[in-house]
């Protein structure tokens, strides 16, 4: 097998058990899908960077914002392990997983790109890439959604996912979690659009499935997949009609966020937002006189958790503690400046992409601002977003090599 053929393989398995990691009622396959995942990404890397010895490999523009900022989330995350005493696990190691995953989908959309720059040098390589990983994304999730969801009736598992306050039911099909099922949605909505897009893709059936997921995201009641879905249609339509149109949305949904601070309470937020509220203002208490310094990912988590416990219904149900924000999550593991980098990075990113990219990294990012997938890699929705990140950035010239 050639690296294209071996990238294509690790990216099936890849997506299949960032899947099946969400199945709560299996815990076997649970367990086997969070530890399958790390496997994957390891022996890929390694078997991708000996092709990378004896191959092209494609350089990235902007790859110093990025660097940067991956790099300061280690040396928070060292400093953090030094200064806490703590376990190696606990306080670098998911850091280094989520550079780890980065460089896996790197290498994954390298492989896949030089293919297409060496079978078609008269096409454009990043459409043909696109199209192919769209397909990849499509298949391979409609296929265990159909497998597990029957699997779950079979076995007489619930397909719905109720919050346990009362004020809200989801279908979430076999994964018992209405949020990880909307992403999935989301993630299948985008790459079926994206086939549509093409002639030799825009059928009756990937248009009857498009609209399919679209009423299945509205009913799962996942809203943060819901706003994604809209969001990115409107965009992808109205972008070069509407100038602005993105700060004409952003501005929009900032004063929703306004309006929503100035009218209700903290205790009613809280029970809206499904705790949102509550965790972000409590992180930003704790961070408003260190913004600067941060802990690596996912360590001010535990620290929020434990010391607020008494105060929340959510904090008091749950054993992980996540911030349900991807900005508040990367401000908490770098500080201050590694957002700012990073926003450099996804800006530069966004400037550079063709309309549909321009569309997913919108969307997707401002969806980031009420969910954590994005420093969460080996979720569906985020391994596809650094994809379509890493595919906007790479240099398409064969000639080039680092």
């Amino acid at each position: 097998m050639n690296s294209y053929n071996i990238s294509k393989l690790f990216l099936y398995l890849f997506i299949t058990l960032s899947i099946t990691n969400t199945i709560e009622w299996l815990y076997f396959i649970k367990i086997f899908s969070q530890y399958g995942k790390i496997i994957i990404v390891l022996i890929g890397i390694i078997i991708f960077s000996y092709f990378s010895i004896k191959d092209k490999v494609l350089k990235l523009n902007n790859v110093i914002y990025l660097i940067t900022f991956l790099t300061l989330l280690v040396i928070f995350a060292i400093l953090f392990f030094y200064h806490k005493n703590i376990s190696f696990y606990d306080s670098i190691f998911k850091t280094l997983m989520y550079i780890m995953y980065i460089i896996f989908i790197y290498y994954i959309v390298n492989n896949i790109s030089l293919y297409y720059l060496r079978h078609f040098p008269n096409k454009n390589a990043k459409e043909l890439v696109l199209l192919d990983i769209a397909t990849i994304f499509q298949k391979t999730i409609l296929i265990n959604i159909i497998i597990w969801t029957v699997l779950a009736i079979i076995l007489h598992q619930s397909l719905y996912d109720a919050d346990p306050t009362g004020g809200r039911s989801g279908f979430s099909a076999f994964t018992g979690d209405r949020m990880a099922f909307g992403l999935m949605l989301v993630t299948i909505y985008i790459s079926t659009f994206i086939l549509i897009s093409t002639e030799k893709q825009n059928n009756l059936i990937n248009k009857v499935i498009l609209i399919f997921l679209f009423i299945l995201t509205i009913y799962s009641d996942a809203r943060t997949a819901i706003m994604i879905e809209i969001i990115f249609t409107i965009i992808y339509y109205f972008q070069k009609k509407i100038k602005y149109l993105e700060f004409y949305i952003m501005f929009m949904f900032f004063i929703l966020v306004y309006i929503a601070f100035y009218n209700f309470n903290i205790s009613d937020l809280e029970k809206y937002s499904s705790g949102r509220v509550f965790i972000w203002l409590l992180v930003l208490k704790e961070k408003i006189n260190d913004i600067w310094n941060g802990s690596g990912l996912f360590n001010f988590n535990h620290h929020i958790l434990i010391k607020y416990r008494h105060l929340s219904y959510y904090f008091q149900r749950i054993d992980y503690l996540n911030f349900h924000s991807s900005y508040i999550e990367i401000f908490a593991g770098g500080g201050i400046l590694t957002l700012f980098l990073y926003f450099i990075f996804i800006y530069k990113t966004y400037i550079k992409a063709n309309k549909i990219n321009k569309s997913i990294i919108f969307a997707i990012s401002l969806g980031g601002c009420l969910e954590g997938y994005i420093t969460q890699p080996a979720i569906i929705l985020s391994s596809f977003f650094w994809i379509i990140v890493i595919l906007s950035n790479l240099r398409t010239n064969i000639n080039n090599t680092i």
